[in-house]
């Protein structure tokens, strides 16, 4: 009887978290009780952990998940994804038993289910930076060491394709490499839900920004008691091309693209043009100069809602750096042994195309 009676409880937590707890959870999407997550890595990875934590609670002790009113429920799914979030992740079983109680069993199984997610969460951390790394690590051997046989369509712009991250978290893919008018049509549909044709000429019709970005969510805007949507266009350049006054030119022209069209025109709506290459020339750097008093590194042109950006590969992948070392710092492993690892990676894929293909087999986002 013994034997049988563990045997039947071991099949009732495994139904619970198959089934009862897949329902519960299934319930509060479907009632918006589970907090708002960002829709990158790091947002995912918060919100599995969350879910792991319900899911391994309600195996042990369904009762703290009954007879509940809504706003108790998000409350209490509030309070548990906060405590998750900070180093009290063990005081969740001593809140669980103030409001039922646990046998040791109980206890032991659910602190064995906080640990596991605990370390599921930071492999999932490490393998993100890691990956990103070795990007980071393979961009530097396309543009540095392979630059005669790397191509900025075949090779840069697909990667970046892939891993708008460098740019920042914020930015959402919107359209790369295709002519302006489908840009503006996807572009717009994003936003407001339709497509506009635009009225961009033949000639600007075919112009192409290698890659459009969009930014996902709205800044404030105190000015206007509002909200401030931002957008970039990257422009992608070769190895071999230094950046100067024609490639500052041909970002000009998107611009002034926009600048035709009503609909891009509002005065909440913030433009940043961006080229990116191997090295800038002394035009450039002039460029710099003149606007320091903005303070904003490699700003070229400034006016209204309008930024142009010059900037070199090593300017992207520092700035990438500086945004990823609060993640570094606060996984504390031996950064060294991860770098050794992507740059053993990277020397390994001799060819661009070969090096292209393994970069964007690699979970990035």
């Amino acid at each position: 009887m013994k034997l049988l009676r563990a045997y039947l409880a071991k099949k009732e937590k495994e139904y619970l978290r198959a089934v009862g707890a897949a329902q519960l959870i299934a319930q509060y999407e479907k009632d918006g009780i589970l907090p708002k997550f960002s829709d990158d890595k790091y947002g995912k990875a918060r919100k599995k952990d969350l879910v792991e934590a319900i899911q391994g609670i309600y195996s042990v002790q369904p009762k703290i998940f009954l007879k509940l009113a809504t706003e108790q429920r998000k409350t209490m799914v509030g309070f548990l994804n906060l405590l998750l979030d900070s180093n009290e992740r063990n005081n969740v079983i001593t809140i669980i038993e103030g409001v039922v109680r646990l046998t040791p069993e109980e206890r032991e199984e659910l602190a064995a289910t906080l640990r596991a997610t605990t370390l599921s969460r930071i492999n999932s951390a490490i393998n993100l930076v890691k990956n990103r790394l070795i990007v980071i690590e393979g961009l530097k051997k396309l543009v540095y060491e392979n630059e005669v046989f790397t191509t900025e369509r075949d090779h840069i712009q697909k990667i970046i394709e892939e891993n708008y991250w460098l740019f920042g978290e914020q930015f959402n893919l919107v359209t790369a490499d295709k002519p302006f008018t489908t840009a503006l049509m996807e572009y717009t549909y994003l936003l407001d839900g339709q497509a506009e044709k635009g009225n961009f000429t033949a000639e600007d019709a075919r112009r192409r920004p290698d890659i459009f970005i969009c930014r996902g969510q709205a800044l404030p805007c105190y000015q206007y008691s509002s909200f401030l949507e931002e957008q970039i266009i990257v422009e992608l350049k070769r190895p071999s091309v230094v950046i100067g006054t024609t490639q500052l030119r041909q970002i000009e022209d998107y611009r002034n693209i926009i600048l035709t069209e009503p609909q891009f025109n509002s005065q909440v709506r913030s433009w940043k043009f961006i080229v990116v290459g191997k090295e800038v020339d002394e035009s450039v750097k002039s460029e710099y100069k003149s606007f320091a008093d903005k303070n904003r590194p490699m700003l070229v042109h400034y006016r209204e809602n309008f930024e142009i950006y010059a900037m070199t590969w090593d300017d992207l992948f520092t700035s990438f750096q500086h945004r990823e070392n609060f993640i570094l710092e606060k996984l504390k492993f031996d950064k060294q042994v991860i770098y050794d690892e992507v740059a053993s990676y990277a020397k390994s894929r001799k060819g661009s195309d070969a090096l292209t293909t393994d970069l964007l087999s690699l979970d990035t986002k």
